[in-house]
């Protein structure tokens, strides 16, 4: 059993964007040597934090219903999804919030034309751009390693709270930890000093210190699933 000291100054967190060298996109959208707004990220709490955005949304005030997408990628064109949440596939890549979408089984190279931003009514039109599983947290960050070119992240994120829980989700004060415990940090995370707070964690580095050592980890995509196995939320 972890036996934490009951010390919060023995709680250290390092939070940081993990960068990953794996992809260099483009934009997907006009203006592929500019850097766009992004007004959501892989991670980002949504519904009250029950679901898992697992992309980026791409938007500028010149994104509007219609404006035309094109492929960061060659490959084979296919299509998924109804209403507002049509999307087009090529590869491990989705351009979701769609119409307008070139045929299925079209070969298209990096550049092409494969559809259009459409209607949103939850917000203004955007493009949600994902690399990875389609709906799922295992999901790469397309801002990683400036994957989106260029792109530069301007804010680190930053803690705002630490506190800690039982299992059954009850508080404990810092000065009576003992046994299993959740840690519950909360982070702020900016892509520049004036947006909205409310953007994701992609990674976490963790250490506690407790009476027999010391443990390290690290929690990458954080999913609710992945907090759960963890015992150790983000909120």
């Amino acid at each position: 059993m972890l036996k934490i000291l009951p010390v919060i100054a023995y709680c250290c967190f390092t939070f940081f964007l993990q960068v990953i060298p794996v992809y260099a996109y483009q934009w997907p959208i006009e203006g592929f040597n500019v850097q766009h707004r992004i007004v959501g990220t892989l991670g980002e709490p949504r519904g009250g934090g029950s679901r898992f955005h697992a992309g980026v949304d791409i938007k500028d005030t010149s994104t509007v219903e219609g404006t035309p997408v094109y492929t960061v990628q060659s490959g084979t064109v296919s299509h998924g999804g109804s209403g507002q949440n049509l999307y087009v596939r090529i590869g491990a890549i989705y351009y979701i919030h769609v119409k307008d979408r070139v045929a299925v089984g079209s070969s298209v190279a990096t550049g092409d034309y494969i559809c259009k931003v459409g209607p949103y009514s939850a917000s203004s039109p955007h493009l949600h751009f994902q690399v990875g599983t389609n709906g799922s947290s295992n999901s790469d960050n397309p801002l990683h390693s400036s994957n989106l070119t260029p792109f530069s992240e301007l804010t680190a994120p930053s803690i705002t709270t630490v506190t800690f829980r039982r299992h059954n989700g009850s508080a404990i004060s810092s000065n009576a930890l003992k046994g299993n415990v959740d840690i519950v940090a909360h982070v702020v995370d900016k892509i520049v000093s004036s947006d909205s707070p409310r953007l994701g964690i992609y990674s976490i580095w963790y250490k506690v210190f407790y009476s027999s050592g010391s443990q390290t980890g690290r929690l990458l995509r954080l999913s609710e699933e992945v907090q759960r196995e963890k015992d150790l939320l983000c909120s």
